[in-house]
């Protein structure tokens, strides 16, 4: 068995701590909040607008349809929106770029809003995303 393969074979058997709060790897939902708390508690106020950690439970990672899905939630809202990973920030409102940024199974994601409606966007594409399955 190859170092990933048995890597990844052992990630499957245990959980994940995120912050204090243990996730374990099988759970359904998309999203798991970093630090364990309500929605609005992971809400942090920086120089650059407000923004929201998370951790991205889709086994199959952020892939088209659930890209489209939150492209589509995030134009609701009129608040600049940037989604952040390891490997880049884009605009979380253009399906293209979310999707270039192919965010995998367990990735750490930023939300930054920056407007009148910032922390309701949070919020609403925290739970969308929290509800979204494979």
């Amino acid at each position: 068995m190859s170092p990933t393969a048995s890597r990844h074979s052992r990630a499957g058997a245990r959980s994940r701590q995120t912050f204090g709060a243990a996730v374990p790897h099988s759970a359904p939902t998309a999203l798991t909040l970093l630090k364990g708390e309500e929605m609005e508690e992971t809400i942090e106020e920086t120089s650059r607008g407000l923004e929201m950690r998370l951790c991205l439970n889709l086994r199959n990672g952020l892939h088209a349809r659930p890209a489209a899905r939150l492209a589509q939630e995030a134009q609701r809202y009129s608040s600049a929106i940037q989604l952040i990973s390891e490997t880049g920030e884009v605009d979380a409102k253009s399906m293209l770029d979310v999707l270039s940024l192919a965010p995998p199974f367990n990735a750490e994601l930023t939300l930054l809003a920056q407007g009148h409606d910032a922390r309701e966007a949070l919020c609403g594409l925290a739970r969308l995303l929290s509800t979204m399955q494979d």
